[in-house]
């Protein structure tokens, strides 16, 4: 079985190409935090979303928004032109959430029921969630 769940921040907006008329690939990268404090060190993962998956993370999701990733871990292998063997592991995203935190810099924070478009205006939610202020240096994990 190759399952992997991951939580992090994206290092970039998701980036859609359109392959053909029917596939579109996404591909961005997320910073995972291992440990913390002074032995905190970030992890930077490099994922690929496909067709409405990308589509998706693409219109709610922006550079230092926060999600929890499930899909499986891959590996590409290919030799160069001048013979060398190359290898890029990598998360191909099957499912996601967002986890509303807020992004370094952003206005407010985003609910994981009901993300706002990049584009949109925001407009309040219909429900209030209570929001409880935790530290990322509070988290052990």
């Amino acid at each position: 079985m190759n399952k992997v769940i991951i939580t992090g921040r994206l290092g970039r907006d998701v980036e859609v190409k359109v392959l053909n008329d029917t596939t579109k690939v996404g591909n961005f990268s997320v910073a995972v935090d291992v440990g913390y404090g002074d032995k905190k060190k970030t992890s930077w993962i490099n994922c690929t979303a496909w067709n409405k998956t990308a589509e998706i993370m693409n219109q709610y999701l922006t550079k230092g928004s926060q999600v929890l990733l499930e899909g499986e871990w891959c590996q590409e292998s290919w030799t160069t032109e001048d013979g060398s063997k190359r290898t890029k592991d990598f998360l191909t995203v099957r499912n996601f959430e967002f986890m509303g935190g807020k992004a370094e810099g952003a206005e407010g924070t985003q609910s994981a029921s009901q993300p706002e478009p990049k584009t949109a205006p925001a407009t309040p939610a219909k429900e209030e969630i209570p929001v409880v202020a935790m530290d990322d240096e509070e988290i052990p994990f």
